[in-house]
């Protein structure tokens, strides 16, 4: 009688035994591929993109700091990512026309975005592919506009 209830019972103790290892392997496995994807994750989302702006006097400086022209220059998305804006910087020098600045080869398609949405206020805008000059320095997503002297920012 003994043999019989021990040959009943072992079967069960067998299959919540493989039960447990099965759930241990599953919860193992479930760690990995959450593993991956924090990875996954890591590698390629980008910091949002950045927008430095060069102006060439006070006055474009006070347009750009115009509450209206921030407040769409920051809700500009590029991949469904918030434009992070910069502070803006007076230079002495630069372009003869406005440009609109990118430095890496994977930025192209966000750049012509970029532009696209520019384009109403800053008709004249150039783009330049920069990429290749200053990749040890700076970051993917790196952009830069630059108003020529006289440039005058329209309200979108």
């Amino acid at each position: 009688m003994k043999k019989s209830v021990f040959i009943m019972v072992m079967p069960l103790i067998l299959l919540g035994s493989i039960k447990n290892s099965f759930s241990d392997a599953q919860s193992v496995l479930q760690e990995n591929v959450d593993n991956i994807n924090r990875v996954y994750e890591n590698l390629t989302n980008k910091n949002p993109p950045c927008l430095w702006i060069h102006v060439r006097s006070q006055e474009q400086m006070m347009v750009i700091k115009k509450p209206e022209i921030e407040a769409w220059l920051e809700s500009i998305k590029l991949d469904d990512k918030k434009i992070d804006l910069r502070p803006i910087e007076l230079v002495d020098s630069g372009p003869k026309e406005s440009q609109l600045r990118f430095f890496f080869k994977q930025d192209i398609n966000q750049a012509e975005q970029f532009l696209k949405k520019l384009k109403d206020s800053l008709p004249l805008l150039q783009l330049k592919d920069f990429s290749g000059q200053y990749e040890n320095i700076l970051e993917p997503g790196h952009f830069e506009l630059w108003l020529a002297p006289e440039t005058v920012l329209k309200t979108p």
